[in-house]
Protein backbone atom coordinates (compact mmCIF):
# COMPACT_ATOMS: atom_id res chain seq x y z
CA UNK A 1 0.00 0.00 0.00
CA UNK A 2 1.33 3.41 -0.91
CA UNK A 3 1.87 5.89 1.85
CA UNK A 4 -0.81 8.56 2.20
CA UNK A 5 0.53 11.49 0.25
CA UNK A 6 0.98 14.89 1.73
CA UNK A 7 -0.56 17.18 -0.86
CA UNK A 8 0.74 20.71 -0.41
CA UNK A 9 -0.20 23.53 -2.77
CA UNK A 10 2.72 25.34 -4.34
CA UNK A 11 2.00 28.65 -2.68
CA UNK A 12 1.99 27.09 0.76
CA UNK A 13 5.25 25.34 -0.02
CA UNK A 14 6.87 28.60 -1.13
CA UNK A 15 5.62 30.29 2.02
CA UNK A 16 7.26 27.61 4.14
CA UNK A 17 10.50 28.03 2.25
CA UNK A 18 10.40 31.78 2.79
CA UNK A 19 9.75 31.34 6.50
CA UNK A 20 12.63 28.90 6.77
CA UNK A 21 14.91 31.52 5.30
CA UNK A 22 13.80 34.09 7.83
CA UNK A 23 11.49 36.08 5.53
CA UNK A 24 9.22 38.40 7.48
CA UNK A 25 6.97 39.50 4.65
CA UNK A 26 8.53 42.96 4.36
CA UNK A 27 10.52 42.25 1.19
CA UNK A 28 8.52 43.38 -1.83
CA UNK A 29 10.92 41.74 -4.26
CA UNK A 30 13.20 44.73 -4.78
CA UNK A 31 16.36 42.78 -5.55
CA UNK A 32 19.43 44.55 -6.87
CA UNK A 33 18.71 46.02 -10.32
CA UNK A 34 20.33 44.17 -13.20
CA UNK A 35 23.66 45.72 -14.08
CA UNK A 36 23.34 47.99 -17.07
CA UNK A 37 19.56 48.19 -16.95
CA UNK A 38 17.53 51.32 -17.60
CA UNK A 39 18.13 52.69 -14.11
CA UNK A 40 21.86 52.92 -14.83
CA UNK A 41 21.92 54.17 -18.42
CA UNK A 42 22.22 57.85 -17.55
CA UNK A 43 19.65 58.76 -20.18
CA UNK A 44 18.51 62.36 -20.12
CA UNK A 45 15.03 63.03 -18.82
CA UNK A 46 12.48 64.29 -21.36
CA UNK A 47 11.96 68.02 -21.46
CA UNK A 48 8.45 67.68 -20.06
CA UNK A 49 9.64 66.20 -16.75
CA UNK A 50 10.63 62.87 -15.30
CA UNK A 51 9.66 59.74 -17.25
CA UNK A 52 7.10 57.31 -15.89
CA UNK A 53 8.93 54.41 -14.24
CA UNK A 54 7.53 50.91 -14.84
CA UNK A 55 8.53 48.00 -12.62
CA UNK A 56 8.83 44.59 -14.26
CA UNK A 57 9.31 41.57 -11.97
CA UNK A 58 10.33 38.35 -13.69
CA UNK A 59 12.33 35.15 -13.14
CA UNK A 60 16.09 34.94 -13.22
CA UNK A 61 17.71 33.07 -16.09
CA UNK A 62 16.61 35.16 -19.09
CA UNK A 63 19.07 38.01 -18.69
CA UNK A 64 20.20 38.21 -22.33
CA UNK A 65 16.68 38.46 -23.74
CA UNK A 66 15.31 40.65 -20.95
CA UNK A 67 18.12 43.18 -21.15
CA UNK A 68 17.67 43.54 -24.91
CA UNK A 69 13.93 43.95 -24.37
CA UNK A 70 14.38 46.61 -21.69
CA UNK A 71 17.04 48.52 -23.64
CA UNK A 72 15.01 48.58 -26.86
CA UNK A 73 11.82 49.66 -25.10
CA UNK A 74 13.58 52.47 -23.24
CA UNK A 75 15.31 53.57 -26.42
CA UNK A 76 11.96 53.95 -28.18
CA UNK A 77 10.07 55.56 -25.27
CA UNK A 78 11.52 58.82 -23.92
CA UNK A 79 8.59 59.31 -21.56
CA UNK A 80 8.74 55.83 -19.98
CA UNK A 81 11.58 54.01 -18.26
CA UNK A 82 11.25 50.27 -17.74
CA UNK A 83 13.13 48.86 -14.75
CA UNK A 84 13.80 45.17 -14.37
CA UNK A 85 13.84 43.13 -11.16
CA UNK A 86 14.99 39.51 -11.42
CA UNK A 87 13.65 37.10 -8.80
CA UNK A 88 14.55 33.42 -8.24
CA UNK A 89 11.74 31.31 -9.65
CA UNK A 90 11.16 29.47 -6.36
CA UNK A 91 10.54 32.80 -4.62
CA UNK A 92 8.44 34.44 -7.30
CA UNK A 93 4.90 33.52 -6.26
CA UNK A 94 5.61 34.32 -2.61
CA UNK A 95 6.91 37.79 -3.46
CA UNK A 96 3.95 38.50 -5.72
CA UNK A 97 1.48 37.30 -3.09
CA UNK A 98 3.13 39.52 -0.48
CA UNK A 99 3.06 42.50 -2.83
CA UNK A 100 -0.61 41.89 -3.68
CA UNK A 101 -1.50 41.60 0.00
CA UNK A 102 0.27 44.91 0.66
CA UNK A 103 -1.54 46.57 -2.26
CA UNK A 104 1.79 47.32 -3.95
CA UNK A 105 2.35 44.93 -6.85
CA UNK A 106 4.77 45.78 -9.67
CA UNK A 107 3.36 47.23 -12.86
CA UNK A 108 4.15 44.16 -14.95
CA UNK A 109 4.74 40.52 -14.05
CA UNK A 110 4.50 36.91 -15.13
CA UNK A 111 1.07 35.27 -15.05
CA UNK A 112 2.27 32.32 -13.00
CA UNK A 113 -1.13 31.32 -11.69
CA UNK A 114 -4.55 31.68 -13.34
CA UNK A 115 -6.07 32.24 -9.90
CA UNK A 116 -4.51 35.71 -10.09
CA UNK A 117 -6.53 36.44 -13.21
CA UNK A 118 -9.73 35.01 -11.75
CA UNK A 119 -9.22 37.09 -8.61
CA UNK A 120 -8.96 40.26 -10.72
CA UNK A 121 -5.26 40.93 -10.19
CA UNK A 122 -4.46 41.36 -13.91
CA UNK A 123 -5.91 43.87 -16.37
CA UNK A 124 -7.91 42.83 -19.40
CA UNK A 125 -6.00 43.56 -22.63
CA UNK A 126 -8.82 43.20 -25.16
CA UNK A 127 -8.91 46.95 -25.92
CA UNK A 128 -5.17 46.96 -26.60
CA UNK A 129 -5.50 43.91 -28.87
CA UNK A 130 -8.17 45.72 -30.86
CA UNK A 131 -6.38 49.08 -31.03
CA UNK A 132 -3.11 47.49 -32.11
CA UNK A 133 -4.86 45.29 -34.66
CA UNK A 134 -3.32 42.10 -33.22
CA UNK A 135 -4.53 38.81 -34.66
CA UNK A 136 -4.59 36.23 -31.88
CA UNK A 137 -4.38 33.44 -34.47
CA UNK A 138 -0.79 34.58 -35.14
CA UNK A 139 0.34 33.53 -31.67
CA UNK A 140 1.29 30.08 -30.40
CA UNK A 141 -2.18 28.61 -29.69
CA UNK A 142 -1.54 26.15 -26.86
CA UNK A 143 0.37 28.62 -24.69
CA UNK A 144 -1.90 31.54 -25.58
CA UNK A 145 -4.97 29.64 -24.42
CA UNK A 146 -3.33 28.01 -21.39
CA UNK A 147 -1.71 31.15 -19.98
CA UNK A 148 -3.23 34.29 -21.44
CA UNK A 149 -6.88 33.74 -22.34
CA UNK A 150 -9.44 33.44 -19.54
CA UNK A 151 -13.16 33.14 -20.26
CA UNK A 152 -12.50 34.34 -23.80
CA UNK A 153 -10.63 37.50 -22.80
CA UNK A 154 -6.90 38.28 -23.15
CA UNK A 155 -4.73 39.07 -20.13
CA UNK A 156 -1.14 38.58 -21.28
CA UNK A 157 1.32 38.00 -24.12
CA UNK A 158 4.55 36.04 -24.41
CA UNK A 159 7.66 36.29 -26.54
CA UNK A 160 8.62 32.69 -27.39
CA UNK A 161 6.98 29.33 -28.12
CA UNK A 162 7.97 26.62 -25.67
CA UNK A 163 6.94 22.98 -25.84
CA UNK A 164 7.91 19.40 -25.05
CA UNK A 165 8.78 17.53 -28.24
CA UNK A 166 10.95 14.61 -29.37
CA UNK A 167 14.28 15.36 -31.08
CA UNK A 168 16.01 12.58 -33.02
CA UNK A 169 19.46 12.09 -34.48
CA UNK A 170 19.15 11.64 -38.25
CA UNK A 171 22.65 10.23 -38.62
CA UNK A 172 21.82 7.44 -36.17
CA UNK A 173 18.68 6.61 -38.15
CA UNK A 174 20.67 6.58 -41.40
CA UNK A 175 23.30 4.30 -39.87
CA UNK A 176 20.79 1.48 -39.31
CA UNK A 177 18.67 2.24 -42.39
CA UNK A 178 15.66 3.31 -40.37
CA UNK A 179 13.00 5.57 -41.92
CA UNK A 180 12.59 8.95 -40.26
CA UNK A 181 9.44 9.21 -38.12
CA UNK A 182 6.60 11.56 -39.09
CA UNK A 183 6.62 15.13 -37.81
CA UNK A 184 2.81 15.26 -37.86
CA UNK A 185 1.61 11.73 -36.99
CA UNK A 186 2.62 10.56 -33.50
CA UNK A 187 3.84 7.10 -32.63
CA UNK A 188 2.05 5.13 -29.95
CA UNK A 189 4.06 4.35 -26.84
CA UNK A 190 4.37 0.72 -28.03
CA UNK A 191 5.66 1.80 -31.45
CA UNK A 192 8.10 4.18 -29.80
CA UNK A 193 9.44 1.46 -27.48
CA UNK A 194 9.92 -0.93 -30.40
CA UNK A 195 11.79 1.72 -32.41
CA UNK A 196 14.02 2.69 -29.47
CA UNK A 197 14.99 -0.94 -28.93
CA UNK A 198 16.55 -1.04 -32.42
CA UNK A 199 19.25 1.44 -31.35
CA UNK A 200 19.96 0.23 -27.82
CA UNK A 201 23.29 -1.22 -26.77
CA UNK A 202 23.21 -1.95 -23.05
CA UNK A 203 27.00 -2.26 -22.63
CA UNK A 204 28.39 -2.90 -19.16
CA UNK A 205 30.55 0.24 -19.36
CA UNK A 206 28.26 3.27 -19.42
CA UNK A 207 30.66 5.11 -21.72
CA UNK A 208 29.98 2.48 -24.40
CA UNK A 209 26.20 2.39 -24.07
CA UNK A 210 23.73 3.57 -26.65
CA UNK A 211 20.11 4.38 -25.81
CA UNK A 212 17.19 4.44 -28.19
CA UNK A 213 15.09 7.04 -26.43
CA UNK A 214 13.93 8.88 -23.34
CA UNK A 215 11.30 7.59 -20.92
CA UNK A 216 9.65 9.54 -18.15
CA UNK A 217 6.31 9.91 -16.41
CA UNK A 218 3.74 11.41 -18.76
CA UNK A 219 2.66 14.19 -16.38
CA UNK A 220 4.42 17.15 -17.93
CA UNK A 221 4.65 16.18 -21.60
CA UNK A 222 1.43 14.33 -22.49
CA UNK A 223 -2.20 15.32 -23.02
CA UNK A 224 -3.88 16.22 -19.73
CA UNK A 225 -6.86 14.21 -21.02
CA UNK A 226 -4.92 11.07 -20.19
CA UNK A 227 -5.12 11.97 -16.51
CA UNK A 228 -8.46 13.79 -16.24
CA UNK A 229 -11.92 13.86 -17.77
CA UNK A 230 -12.70 16.50 -20.39
CA UNK A 231 -14.46 18.67 -17.79
CA UNK A 232 -11.48 18.37 -15.43
CA UNK A 233 -13.59 17.08 -12.54
CA UNK A 234 -12.56 13.42 -12.50
CA UNK A 235 -9.11 11.85 -12.26
CA UNK A 236 -8.71 9.04 -14.80
CA UNK A 237 -5.11 8.07 -14.05
CA UNK A 238 -6.03 4.44 -13.40
CA UNK A 239 -7.55 3.70 -16.80
CA UNK A 240 -6.12 0.82 -18.81
CA UNK A 241 -4.38 2.88 -21.51
CA UNK A 242 -2.59 5.19 -19.05
CA UNK A 243 -1.43 2.31 -16.89
CA UNK A 244 -0.18 0.39 -19.94
CA UNK A 245 1.70 3.41 -21.33
CA UNK A 246 3.55 3.99 -18.06
CA UNK A 247 4.45 0.33 -17.74
CA UNK A 248 5.92 0.38 -21.26
CA UNK A 249 7.99 3.48 -20.44
CA UNK A 250 9.24 1.94 -17.19
CA UNK A 251 10.14 -1.27 -19.04
CA UNK A 252 12.20 0.78 -21.51
CA UNK A 253 14.28 2.06 -18.61
CA UNK A 254 14.57 -1.44 -17.15
CA UNK A 255 15.76 -3.09 -20.39
CA UNK A 256 18.21 -0.31 -21.25
CA UNK A 257 16.54 1.05 -24.38
CA UNK A 258 15.89 4.33 -22.51
CA UNK A 259 18.05 6.17 -20.02
CA UNK A 260 17.20 5.28 -16.40
CA UNK A 261 17.52 7.51 -13.35
CA UNK A 262 20.91 6.03 -12.47
CA UNK A 263 22.16 6.81 -15.99
CA UNK A 264 21.29 10.49 -15.58
CA UNK A 265 23.34 10.56 -12.38
CA UNK A 266 26.41 9.47 -14.35
CA UNK A 267 26.01 11.15 -17.71
CA UNK A 268 24.10 14.10 -19.22
CA UNK A 269 21.40 13.31 -21.79
CA UNK A 270 22.09 16.51 -23.76
CA UNK A 271 25.70 15.58 -24.47
CA UNK A 272 24.81 11.92 -25.07
CA UNK A 273 22.36 13.07 -27.73
CA UNK A 274 24.79 15.26 -29.65
CA UNK A 275 27.52 12.61 -29.34
CA UNK A 276 25.36 10.06 -31.16
CA UNK A 277 24.59 7.81 -28.20
CA UNK A 278 20.91 8.71 -27.79
CA UNK A 279 18.68 8.31 -30.84
CA UNK A 280 15.53 10.08 -29.58
CA UNK A 281 15.42 12.73 -26.86
CA UNK A 282 12.32 13.97 -25.06
CA UNK A 283 13.16 17.59 -24.27
CA UNK A 284 11.79 21.10 -24.56
CA UNK A 285 12.30 22.78 -27.92
CA UNK A 286 14.52 25.60 -26.64
CA UNK A 287 17.11 23.29 -25.09
CA UNK A 288 16.93 20.82 -27.96
CA UNK A 289 17.55 23.40 -30.68
CA UNK A 290 20.35 25.02 -28.70
CA UNK A 291 22.33 21.82 -28.17
CA UNK A 292 21.68 20.35 -31.60
CA UNK A 293 22.63 23.48 -33.51
CA UNK A 294 25.66 24.29 -31.39
CA UNK A 295 26.88 20.76 -32.18
CA UNK A 296 26.05 21.30 -35.89
CA UNK A 297 24.22 17.97 -35.97
CA UNK A 298 21.49 16.74 -38.29
CA UNK A 299 18.41 16.56 -36.15
CA UNK A 300 14.72 16.04 -36.67
CA UNK A 301 11.69 16.76 -34.49
CA UNK A 302 8.58 14.62 -33.99
CA UNK A 303 5.55 14.68 -31.69
CA UNK A 304 5.77 12.94 -28.33
CA UNK A 305 4.29 9.41 -28.20
CA UNK A 306 0.58 8.94 -27.54
CA UNK A 307 -1.06 6.27 -25.44
CA UNK A 308 -2.87 4.39 -28.21
CA UNK A 309 -3.66 4.35 -31.91
CA UNK A 310 -5.99 7.14 -32.94
CA UNK A 311 -5.03 9.56 -30.16
CA UNK A 312 -4.49 13.13 -31.36
CA UNK A 313 -0.93 14.50 -31.29
CA UNK A 314 0.00 16.67 -28.35
CA UNK A 315 2.46 19.44 -27.50
CA UNK A 316 2.75 20.55 -23.89
CA UNK A 317 3.01 24.32 -24.38
CA UNK A 318 4.14 27.41 -22.50
CA UNK A 319 5.53 30.93 -22.87
CA UNK A 320 6.77 33.81 -20.73
CA UNK A 321 3.33 35.31 -20.11
CA UNK A 322 3.62 39.05 -19.31
CA UNK A 323 0.59 40.88 -17.92
CA UNK A 324 -0.26 44.18 -16.23
CA UNK A 325 -1.27 44.07 -12.58
CA UNK A 326 -4.58 45.76 -11.78
CA UNK A 327 -2.82 47.57 -8.94
CA UNK A 328 -0.29 49.20 -11.28
CA UNK A 329 0.29 52.91 -10.66
CA UNK A 330 0.81 53.38 -14.40
CA UNK A 331 -1.62 51.05 -16.20
CA UNK A 332 -1.66 52.89 -19.54
CA UNK A 333 2.12 52.89 -19.86
CA UNK A 334 2.30 49.27 -18.69
CA UNK A 335 -0.21 48.22 -21.34
CA UNK A 336 1.90 50.13 -23.88
CA UNK A 337 4.80 47.87 -22.90
CA UNK A 338 2.68 44.73 -23.47
CA UNK A 339 1.83 46.03 -26.95
CA UNK A 340 5.55 46.52 -27.56
CA UNK A 341 6.29 43.00 -26.29
CA UNK A 342 3.62 41.50 -28.54
CA UNK A 343 5.46 42.85 -31.59
CA UNK A 344 9.12 43.31 -30.73
CA UNK A 345 9.51 40.53 -28.16
CA UNK A 346 9.07 37.80 -30.75
CA UNK A 347 11.64 39.44 -33.03
CA UNK A 348 14.24 39.54 -30.25
CA UNK A 349 13.61 35.88 -29.45
CA UNK A 350 14.01 34.97 -33.12
CA UNK A 351 17.31 36.86 -33.27
CA UNK A 352 18.48 34.77 -30.31
CA UNK A 353 17.64 31.56 -32.18
CA UNK A 354 14.39 30.72 -30.35
CA UNK A 355 11.04 30.05 -31.98
CA UNK A 356 9.06 33.28 -31.54
CA UNK A 357 5.63 33.45 -29.93
CA UNK A 358 4.29 35.11 -33.07
CA UNK A 359 4.25 32.18 -35.50
CA UNK A 360 3.34 34.40 -38.45
CA UNK A 361 6.48 36.42 -37.78
CA UNK A 362 8.51 33.20 -37.81
CA UNK A 363 7.22 32.55 -41.33
CA UNK A 364 7.79 36.14 -42.48
CA UNK A 365 11.41 36.31 -41.37
CA UNK A 366 12.22 32.77 -42.50
CA UNK A 367 13.14 31.52 -39.03
CA UNK A 368 13.18 27.94 -40.30
CA UNK A 369 14.30 28.53 -43.90
CA UNK A 370 16.90 26.01 -45.13
CA UNK A 371 16.96 24.33 -41.72
CA UNK A 372 15.19 20.96 -41.82
CA UNK A 373 15.22 20.56 -38.05
CA UNK A 374 13.52 23.91 -37.47
CA UNK A 375 11.03 23.22 -40.24
CA UNK A 376 10.02 19.97 -38.56
CA UNK A 377 9.89 21.71 -35.19
CA UNK A 378 7.43 24.27 -36.53
CA UNK A 379 5.28 21.46 -37.94
CA UNK A 380 5.21 19.75 -34.56
CA UNK A 381 4.54 22.93 -32.60
CA UNK A 382 1.62 23.70 -34.91
CA UNK A 383 -0.08 20.62 -33.44
CA UNK A 384 -0.51 22.43 -30.11
CA UNK A 385 -4.04 22.24 -28.66
CA UNK A 386 -5.91 23.57 -25.65
CA UNK A 387 -5.34 21.53 -22.49
CA UNK A 388 -7.98 20.43 -20.00
CA UNK A 389 -7.91 23.04 -17.26
CA UNK A 390 -7.04 21.71 -13.80
CA UNK A 391 -6.73 24.22 -10.95
CA UNK A 392 -3.48 23.79 -9.00
CA UNK A 393 -2.42 21.14 -11.51
CA UNK A 394 0.98 20.40 -9.97
CA UNK A 395 -0.43 20.10 -6.49
CA UNK A 396 -3.18 17.78 -7.69
CA UNK A 397 -0.90 15.35 -9.52
CA UNK A 398 1.82 15.37 -6.84
CA UNK A 399 1.08 11.75 -5.73
CA UNK A 400 1.97 10.46 -9.19
CA UNK A 401 5.65 11.36 -8.78
CA UNK A 402 5.88 8.87 -5.92
CA UNK A 403 3.87 6.34 -7.92
CA UNK A 404 6.37 6.63 -10.80
CA UNK A 405 9.24 6.11 -8.39
CA UNK A 406 7.63 2.91 -7.11
CA UNK A 407 7.14 1.71 -10.69
CA UNK A 408 10.68 2.42 -11.92
CA UNK A 409 12.24 0.95 -8.77
CA UNK A 410 10.35 -2.29 -9.34
CA UNK A 411 8.49 -2.06 -6.04
CA UNK A 412 5.12 -1.93 -7.80
CA UNK A 413 3.64 -2.45 -11.23
CA UNK A 414 2.10 0.54 -12.96
CA UNK A 415 -1.34 -0.86 -12.26
CA UNK A 416 -0.68 -1.25 -8.52
CA UNK A 417 0.92 2.18 -8.14
CA UNK A 418 -1.60 4.17 -10.17
CA UNK A 419 -4.65 2.44 -8.72
CA UNK A 420 -3.30 3.14 -5.24
CA UNK A 421 -2.59 6.80 -6.02
CA UNK A 422 -5.91 7.47 -7.77
CA UNK A 423 -8.05 8.24 -4.68
CA UNK A 424 -5.49 10.72 -3.36
CA UNK A 425 -5.37 12.52 -6.72
CA UNK A 426 -9.17 12.67 -6.80
CA UNK A 427 -9.30 14.00 -3.24
CA UNK A 428 -6.80 16.71 -4.10
CA UNK A 429 -8.66 17.52 -7.33
CA UNK A 430 -11.93 18.01 -5.45
CA UNK A 431 -10.21 20.35 -3.00
CA UNK A 432 -8.59 22.32 -5.83
CA UNK A 433 -11.93 22.87 -7.55
CA UNK A 434 -13.54 23.91 -4.28
CA UNK A 435 -10.81 26.52 -3.76
CA UNK A 436 -11.03 27.69 -7.39
CA UNK A 437 -14.81 28.08 -7.26
CA UNK A 438 -14.58 30.11 -4.08
CA UNK A 439 -12.34 32.77 -5.67
CA UNK A 440 -14.26 35.99 -6.11
CA UNK A 441 -17.24 34.94 -3.99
Amino acid sequence: MLKKYKILPLLALFALLLAACGGDGTDNGEEEPVEGDAADTGEEEPAGGEPVVLDLWIFEGEEEFLQQLVDLFNEQHDDIRLELTLIPEDDYTVKIELALAAGAPPDIGFVFDLTWIKAGHFLNLDDMVASEGLNLDDYFPGAMQAYCVFEGEVYCFGSYSGGMVMFYNKDMFDAIGETYPSSTEPMTVDEYAALAAKFANNAENIEDRVWGGSADIMLYWSDTRYLFSEDGLTATIDDEATIHAHQVLADMMENGSAMAGADYDLIDADYVFVEGKLAMWLIDNVIGVTFAEEANMRYGVIPVPVEKEGDLPWVSSWTDAFGVFAGSDNPEEAIEFIAFLASEGSQIRADLGMQPFNLSLADEIGWADENEGRQELMQVMALSRDPVFIPDFWGVIDPLWDAWEFITSGEMTAQEAFEDAAPYVQESLDEAWETWNSIGE
